[in-house]
């Protein structure tokens, strides 16, 4: 008889990225998974190593978190139980990329065998999927919120901004920079979240020519 595990996945991660595991944490909370997450689940004056060998065989799978401080001390530790029970209780271990880091550390080497998830940004949608997709084995369909993302040079925003409108009256739903990047947000950031969200992309070239940003959009295209 299999034995029905606590938790879906269990949250390895360096204190320094508390905050960004904690929200990656919720959102799972969102799709119906149930994350171990050390805070929530060490009571204060216990042991924290014994703990932690207590939930590995309560977990279905581990998610390794490497951010650009890299591995906190007690992080090491979880490691070294955790690949170990792992393996012996065949449970899936997901490295998992924070923002800003682009490939699996040297001294992790073993982990480069496994195929990792990696956050462009914070709340990085696709990202969550694949880290759900790795936990519990369902790939989600996502239903893509723009129908055509609108790359343009600010030269000829005008002209663009009024085909947009003429789009919106046919019921589509287009992607335009100036209606779906906030203030104080990296435009590149917000391009890289938005481009899994749209179903195709149209590419205008005015008399001007491609501006900056529009190459810069073309790239990540």
């Amino acid at each position: 008889m299999v034995r029905q595990r606590e938790f879906d996945v269990f949250l390895a991660h360096n204190s320094q990225d508390k905050p960004l595991v904690r929200g990656i944490a919720n959102e799972l909370k969102q799709r119906d998974i149930k994350p171990w997450l050390d805070e929530e689940q060490i009571p204060p004056g216990r042991s924290f190593q014994e703990v932690i060998q207590q939930a590995v065989p309560n977990v279905s799978s581990a998610a390794i978190f490497i951010g650009v401080a890299g591995l906190g001390n007690w992080q090491a530790m979880e490691l070294r139980i955790l690949i170990s029970q792992c393996v012996e209780a065949d449970i899936p271990v997901i490295p998992v990329l924070l923002p800003g880091v682009e490939t699996i550390p040297e001294p992790l080497i073993f982990l480069k065998q496994l195929n990792w998830v990696r956050f462009n940004t914070e709340m990085d949608d696709n990202a969550l999927d694949n880290l759900e997709w790795g936990i519990t084995g369902r790939k989600r369909k996502r239903k893509p919120k723009f129908d055509v993302f609108l790359a343009h040079n600010s030269k000829d925003k005008p002209l663009v901004r009024a085909i947009a409108n003429e789009l919106k009256q046919r019921d589509l739903k287009p992607w335009l920079d100036e209606d779906q990047i906030p203030p104080g947000r990296s435009f590149q950031e917000v391009i890289q979240q938005a481009v899994p969200n749209v179903s195709s992309a149209a590419i205008f070239i005015g008399v001007a020519g491609l501006g900056n940003w529009q190459a810069m959009e073309l790239r990540i295209l």
